[in-house]
């Protein structure tokens, strides 16, 4: 069980797939104008942009979908289907990464009150007189 949390913790802490480049959104435009995504990804306040459905660079952007497509209109970037796809997330919380965050922290809780609890134990049943 202990190695469980261990491994459990490690993934938690070190990511597995790469984290895209966070530039900044003149840069993020010069590179949909030069053509590296095919796909622009909104999650709320971030932007994303993919080429094959790797993520490659991000960007933050504050306003609508319609605010992003004319700031993309206005740089000449064309939106649609002869230009870059842009993929809106729905907005809500994600309660899968919380939770996938949260276990490893339970584990090890469980664990520590598990030993502190049998150590407990231990020291009331040596200390009691024998009969």
């Amino acid at each position: 069980m202990i190695l469980f949390a261990i491994i459990a913790l490690a993934f938690s802490l070190f990511p597995t797939s790469p984290r895209p480049e966070k530039v900044d959104l003149n840069t993020f435009l010069g590179q949909v104008r030069q053509g590296e995504f095919d796909t622009i990804q909104q999650d709320g306040q971030i932007i994303v942009g993919l080429k094959n459905d790797k993520r490659i660079a991000e960007t933050g952007y504050i306003g609508s979908t319609d605010d992003l497509i004319n700031t993309f209109e206005k740089s000449g970037i064309t939106v649609g289907e002869n230009g870059v796809k842009i993929d809106v997330k729905s907005g809500g919380f994600n309660w899968g990464s919380l939770m996938i965050s949260f276990v490893p922290l339970l584990l090890f809780g469980a664990l520590l009150f598990m030993l502190f609890r049998s150590y407990r134990k231990k020291n009331v049943d040596s200390s009691s007189p024998p009969s």
